[in-house]
């Protein structure tokens, strides 16, 4: 007992550090040589193994994550994004682990880093600091984290972290502090992505609060993956042929029309391929940039591979019996991300992933305890 309780406490300590190590890869303050960045990557990978190795599991079990382990390592090695191996990792040594002890872990370590972020920002904001600015020269803030949608990302989901664990207590207070606090962050990184979801979100608490027929919002978040995937996708390929989609894309920050020119060049893969990102591309004899695909539906149809949106979808979908009322709201609102964002694909950003991990061990009666 006692060896398994130290296998669940370095679980622990593995979230701590590699949260730390995702929110300290954004920053423009605090640099991580390389090197540094590559060793806690293997001290991480080896806490998480610690714990799967005292874990237990069925044959049926072991197919499953020996499979899928093999998958996920070779679409962190073509797309060399690595923290979606960390991201399994997390989720399959996840069993017997309290869901809210990590979102609070996570939780208390981005508030303790962001917040320092911030103090340091604005005791140092001056005419020299760097910014970004929209088309009408207002401008957007890093807090020293990077891209302003990035921050906006980041202090988000925290935000969302909190409520999470706090779901018990919301109440009108909660929704006006949400309210003020969306418009903050818009006002500072002017993410309009961000403010979107953000306002879902909000909505989405209160109908799951006031709601009598809570297996609605359950059902929602069994299929919305499913139908966003192919809402987005379909918008990227037959985007020439639909009408005043333009405003459309727009609204979405040309991420319809970038994942058009990703298919066009690349075409649709079912399994990982490398994406050339520095090639400048232009379009509409407008625009010209480099190749971005923010969206999660988008940059998996063209280089994750749809095979992650598949899993993903199953997952959620066959399992959505195990699924409480607060976990379907947090569900709705990363397949709402994925529109505009790839980040949720790391679950230490965006922790409704982790879930999965819960109902491939979990039985629906031991399911009550997350809830």
């Amino acid at each position: 007992m006692e060896t398994k309780e130290k296998k669940i406490t370095l679980y622990y300590i593995a979230i701590a550090i590699v949260t730390i190590k995702v929110i300290l890869n954004t920053s423009q303050l605090i640099i991580i040589p390389e090197y540094v960045d590559n060793i806690l990557t293997i001290f991480i990978s080896f806490l998480f193994f610690l714990k799967l190795f005292a874990q237990k599991y069925t044959k049926k079990q072991i197919v499953i994550i020996s499979i899928i382990g093999v998958l996920v390592l070779y679409i962190s090695i073509v797309c060399n994004e690595y923290v979606i191996a960390l991201t399994y990792l997390a989720i399959i040594s996840i069993k017997g682990i309290e869901i809210k002890k990590v979102v609070k872990i996570m939780f208390i370590t981005k508030l303790i880093l962001i917040s320092i972020h911030i103090i340091i920002y604005c005791l140092s904001l001056n005419e020299n600091t760097v910014m970004y600015y929209t088309s009408n020269g207002e401008a957007r803030h890093t807090l020293f984290l990077g891209h302003p949608n990035t921050v906006a990302g980041i202090i988000m989901w925290m935000i969302m972290e909190y409520i999470y664990l706090k779901y018990e207590k919301v109440n009108i207070m909660t929704y006006l502090g949400l309210i003020i606090l969306d418009v903050a962050i818009y006002y500072l990184t002017k993410s309009r992505t961000v403010l979107i979801a953000f306002s879902i979100f909000i909505i989405l608490l209160i109908i799951s609060k006031k709601i009598k027929n809570k297996q609605i919002l359950i059902a929602i978040s069994r299929r919305i993956l499913l139908i966003l995937s192919l809402i987005i996708i379909s918008l990227s390929v037959f985007y020439s042929k639909i009408p005043n989609i333009d405003y459309v894309d727009q609204l979405l920050s040309r991420r319809i029309s970038l994942g058009k020119i990703a298919i066009d060049n690349y075409g649709l893969t079912l399994l990982p391929h490398e994406i050339n990102y520095d090639v400048v591309v232009k379009w509409e004899d407008e625009y010209e940039m480099n190749l971005v695909l923010d969206s999660l539906y988008i940059r998996s149809a063209v280089s994750y591979g749809l095979i992650v949106l598949i899993l993903i979808v199953y997952g959620f979908h066959k399992k959505s019996r195990y699924i409480t009322i607060r976990e379907a709201v947090f569900i709705i609102l990363f397949a709402i991300t994925g529109i505009t964002e790839n980040y949720v694909l790391n679950t230490y950003i965006c922790f409704p992933l982790m879930f999965l991990g819960y109902i491939l061990y979990e039985k629906r009666e031991e399911k009550n305890k997350y809830e």
